[in-house]
């Protein structure tokens, strides 16, 4: 992930932890070995709000990984 991210990232962390409405949420860290990293990508893709990452990654995914998007497509 580019430096371009993390300022926001960092921002969005802080207010979650300052606000009081959502003082139950975990974070979790790790990895799943069963799961194939494209998958997690496109977790990702869907489950953001970022337009900023929006961008990132379907531009990542047409210029690197073309291949798995036709092979997968009814993932998409």
């Amino acid at each position: 992930m580019s430096n371009q991210f993390f300022s926001g990232l960092s921002q969005n962390y802080l207010e979650i932890l300052n606000d009081d409405e959502y003082y139950d949420i975990t974070i979790e860290v790790g990895e799943d070995p069963s799961e194939d990293p494209n998958s997690k990508i496109l977790k990702i893709l869907v489950t953001t709000d970022q337009q900023e990452l929006i961008d990132y990654i379907q531009k990542y995914l047409i210029e690197n990984k073309s291949e798995w998007v036709v092979q997968y497509f009814e993932l998409i």
